[in-house]
């Protein structure tokens, strides 16, 4: 079939459209034009494709459809910029010469060892065929041997140095991608900083393809994820991936707003020299005491990943620590003011489920307190600020701001 994608930009709304057709001219057993898929009437403009979703518009722009990935590392001009070919392209027409000249080469050794005879007649031929080189055999006078000295002689070192310039045409050409830097020049062995900025000039050509690998794969990291948060969608890694979001807390309106993420590609430590990589990990350990505690602990689990290249390792050895979301300590700090009875106004962009759970537990907290001190308040101010920070009165009036009530009744909204 042909598939493809047109723009269109009729109607309301422009973007891509797209449309399927039966390739029926690669086709023997079909007929030389588009199949129809009913068999009860002659071939109508509604049937000449076989998907056709109308005016439905497939993607607004074409990193919607495709994401091309590019490999730039050549460090000889010309600079072969965006093109994945073009090695091979420029390598071409000396692989094939390097190619023949191999051919013709294996030939005139073949050639070498052939035994050759000198006959003058057919007749002479027939005897030479008829001749059973055996351990002991009789030979015709008609029949002369060449030696080698009479054979055409091949200039086997001329042969060889085209061989060699050809092959070192090729190496230069293909073995830009990592650069060829030699090791200390004095006898003494190098300190780590040495070898790790060796290691680091050996490696940054790799590291630089990496950074712009990391570049080109954003947009395809951004469609993946337009994709996993459109509104409404039948997919079910889609669905399972929406509500793995919401309970773990994503609100809706950030959750499904794809302005509200910055997608980072995940980067690995060292360019891809797994020796460059113990190194970093290993000076972050031993400079460990410079950094926060938050930032130890990532340290510590980066080092053990780095040096067992275990993950499941890493897990147990240095296990993720549980720290409260900024929902959590947003609800504890504004649960003082609701108690003051201060006016405060509702906040929006956070989890409101996990909002309500601190600001019930907070409450529950004050109201057992009453209970244990005789059930009857200290003053008219404790019962206002129980008021304000459950947003209900004792009548059942509605208490505007930062309290249960408001967020109970946005989090039964996005459910």
């Amino acid at each position: 079939m042909f598939d493809w994608y047109f723009w269109n930009d009729e109607g309301k709304e422009a973007g891509w459209n797209r449309r399927m057709i039966l390739d029926a001219w690669t086709m023997p057993d079909r007929p030389a034009q588009p199949a129809s898929r009913r068999n009860d009437g002659p071939f109508t403009e509604k049937d000449q494709f076989l998907y056709d979703p109308g005016d439905r518009k497939w993607a607004s722009n074409l990193r919607e459809i495709i994401n091309w990935q590019f490999s730039d590392l050549s460090a000889d001009s010309p600079f072969r910029y965006h093109s994945v070919r073009s090695l091979g392209y420029l390598l071409y027409s000396i692989c094939h010469v390097q190619n023949r000249l191999r051919c013709k080469f294996t030939a005139s050794m073949f050639e070498q060892l052939m035994v050759l005879m000198r006959i003058k007649s057919q007749d002479d031929m027939q005897r030479a065929l008829s001749v059973n080189l055996v351990d002991y055999g009789f030979v015709d006078d008609s029949i002369q041997f060449i030696p080698a000295a009479e054979r055409y002689q091949v200039n086997a070192q001329l042969a060889k140095l085209g061989l060699d310039e050809n092959q070192n045409l090729i190496n230069r050409n293909a073995s830009s991608y990592t650069a060829k830097i030699s090791s200390s020049q004095s006898d003494q062995i190098p300190t780590a900083t040495q070898y790790m900025g060796e290691e680091a000039k050996v490696t940054q050509l790799v590291g630089a393809g990496l950074a712009q690998a990391y570049e080109y794969q954003k947009p395809e990291y951004l469609e993946i994820f337009r994709r996993f948060t459109r509104k409404h969608s039948t997919d079910p890694e889609v669905l399972r991936m929406q509500t793995n979001c919401l309970k773990a807390g994503v609100p809706p309106e950030v959750l499904y707003n794809l302005a509200s993420w910055e997608i980072e590609p995940e980067r690995i430590i060292g360019s891809g020299n797994r020796t460059l990589e113990m190194m970093t990990s290993d000076w972050l350990i031993n400079h460990l005491s410079l950094y926060s505690p938050d930032a130890q602990e990532k340290i510590k689990r980066l080092a053990t990943l780095s040096m067992t290249d275990d993950s499941a390792l890493a897990d147990v050895l240095v296990p993720e620590q549980q720290t409260a979301s900024n929902s959590i300590l947003d609800a504890e700090s504004s649960a003082a003011s609701l108690l003051l009875a201060l006016p405060t106004t509702l906040k929006l962009n956070v989890n409101h489920g996990e909002y309500c759970a601190v600001l019930l537990s907070i409450l529950e907290t004050e109201i057992v307190k009453i209970a244990s001190a005789g059930g009857v308040p200290e003053s008219p101010a404790v019962l206002l600020g129980l008021q304000n920070l459950s947003g209900l009165t004792v009548d059942g009036k509605r208490v505007p701001g930062n309290n249960v009530a408001g967020h109970l009744e946005l989090f039964e909204q996005a459910a």
